[in-house]
């Protein structure tokens, strides 16, 4: 089923081309909350989520090789990134609460099924919603999802959900954080992109960031892919060091029905931004040849 948001009474902001590829940006309400999102190309709909402090832009550079079959459609997840200190949602930033969001979203866009692909933080609600909402997918691809973390990682979130620390880090906006996170090259990429990821943690709620951070440390994501019935694809870089290739390969073992994992070489953890094109490559062979039994135009 293609898609045509033209045909929604969805508000139109602006047009503009990259990478030869005309990209029209909306702005929707969904839940009392404005929502900007992306639309490019006409076909099957296929949804992006993006990574914890990204953007629509997260996928900019992979977009022009689906245009021709699919309708790209990437929203901006209240609360984080861009603008997110005014879009937050009216119920807790929970995995749970992006999942709700991504099905009243779909629904706002009269979507009846559609493929959905998730990278790091997107991959986790990707997961949730497709186990939730098992028939509303075609078909589901996890990138970088976190499959472990440290101990003292916990604790740390537990102190974010502590009301006084909440002005601490709206006068040093995830200073700390960044900082420790930024040391890692295969995390985050190049330079340009750090900065980007700084600049995008700066504007994100701090509410909503601490909420979903508690929510991830406190889900068991195995538990929760043992229940999965969507056809699966696992994909990560074979640089990656969070999530370690043997966490992937372990995680993937667990679901049913996967395809994968896949290992795109020399790529780190942020796959869709250093190598598009082979990101691109690999979803599409999944959805139209290593499992055709998800189409349906």
């Amino acid at each position: 089923m293609n898609f045509d948001p033209d045909n929604k009474n969805l508000r139109l902001v602006r047009t503009e081309d990259i990478l030869s590829t005309q990209i029209r940006h909306y702005e929707t309400e969904v839940d009392g909350t404005k929502i900007h999102w992306v639309k490019a190309g006409r076909g099957r709909p296929i949804i992006f989520l993006h990574t914890i402090f990204g953007s629509w832009d997260h996928f900019n550079e992979l977009i022009p090789s689906f245009t021709d079959e699919f309708s790209v459609i990437i929203p901006d997840l209240p609360g984080l990134g861009p603008h997110g200190r005014d879009k937050e949602l009216p119920y807790p930033h929970t995995l749970d609460g992006y999942s709700r969001f991504l099905d009243n979203f779909s629904q706002r866009l009269d979507l009846k099924k559609f493929h959905l692909v998730g990278s790091s933080l997107g991959s986790l609600i990707g997961l949730k919603y497709a186990v939730q909402n098992p028939w509303k997918l075609q078909s589901l691809t996890l990138q970088g999802i976190p499959t472990s973390f440290h101990p003292l990682v916990g604790k740390f979130s537990r102190l974010l959900l502590f009301p006084p620390n909440a002005k601490l880090f709206n006068i040093l906006p995830f200073k700390i954080f960044y900082q420790i996170i930024k040391r890692d090259p295969n995390l985050i990429g190049t330079e340009d992109q750090k900065k980007t990821w700084a600049l995008r943690a700066k504007q994100s709620s701090f509410r909503a960031f601490a909420e979903v951070a508690h929510s991830i440390l406190h889900t068991k994501i195995e538990e929760v892919a043992r229940r999965l019935t969507t056809p699966t694809l696992m994909i990560d870089g074979d640089k990656a060091v969070w999530p370690k290739k043997e966490d992937t390969q372990k995680f993937a073992s667990i679901i049913p029905n996967i395809c994968g994992p896949i290992f795109i070489n020399g790529a780190g953890h942020n796959v869709p931004r250093e190598k598009p094109r082979e990101f691109a490559k690999a979803i599409k062979k999944f959805i139209i040849t290593v499992c055709p039994q998800v189409i349906s135009n």
